[in-house]
């Protein structure tokens, strides 16, 4: 079983140990801002998993947790963009392949649309800036999608220097984008076909692939079908008479 507040995270956690909570601290000390930054960032995941539990009130407690362990991980920090975060974000998704479905990505897009809602700004203004929370959501879907799309050896390729192309397509947020614009991952292109929901809709599919839908093996299939389409003929044959009347 694995433990998520032992997941990799992109912060160096070991430094907050050394922090000495004595309140005569100057506030300009390497120290308080890195604690600062310590606090902020809990009280940024613990936001998104409020926000979690608002877009979809059937997740789970561990798939919040998962989730917002993924988002914590691709954060890009102070560096233009997080392919240096790929040795993390392999990690969370070795460890926790269920977030490799279009159910994750599903609530990502919502996720992000609340961020954007007022009342998120009124709920959550105070504690965090949730115009920041929006890009990091953002980015954790285009971290998503990208595995998705390029397969998980993408974070490999993003450093190679032969990658340009694919590694400006990620920069510029494209992956992102498609899902953005198409609304849903099914209606995304950029999605493949064989990645999984996650949810109730795989065993659906199974059943259906399960079942053997030729007509002529399901007698009462077969004689419905025939019905129809003697109906139907019988309604072509005489809308061709009344027209060549």
């Amino acid at each position: 079983e694995i433990r998520l507040e032992a997941m990799p995270t992109g912060v160096n956690y070991d430094r907050f140990n050394k922090i000495n909570d004595s309140s005569d601290e100057e506030d300009a000390t390497p120290a308080k801002v890195d604690r600062q930054k310590f606090q902020t960032h809990n009280q940024s995941l613990e936001v998104i998993r409020k926000l979690l539990y608002r877009v979809d009130p059937q997740i789970t407690h561990e798939g919040a947790a998962i989730i917002s362990a993924f988002i914590s991980a691709q954060h890009r920090g102070v560096h233009p963009n997080n392919i240096r975060r790929a040795p993390e974000i392999r990690a969370v998704l070795n460890a926790r392949p269920e977030l490799l479905t279009r159910r994750t990505l599903e609530r990502l897009l919502r996720l992000g649309q609340v961020c954007m809602d007022r009342k998120a700004q009124e709920d959550f203004g105070d504690q965090v800036n949730v115009t920041v929370l929006l890009r990091v959501v953002t980015e954790a879907l285009n971290s998503l999608a990208v595995t998705m799309a390029e397969g998980t050896d993408v974070w490999d390729r993003l450093a190679l220097e032969g990658e340009k192309e694919l590694r400006d397509k990620f920069i510029d947020m494209e992956y992102a984008t498609a899902l953005l614009q198409a609304g849903t991952p099914d209606a995304c292109d950029l999605i493949p076909d064989v990645v999984p929901y996650g949810d109730e809709r795989d065993k659906a599919l199974e059943n259906l692939k399960d079942m053997d839908l030729n007509p002529r093996k399901q007698p009462a299939l077969f004689i419905i079908s025939l019905i129809l389409s003697t109906i139907i003929s019988v309604y072509i044959v005489l809308g061709r008479g009344k027209s060549s009347e």
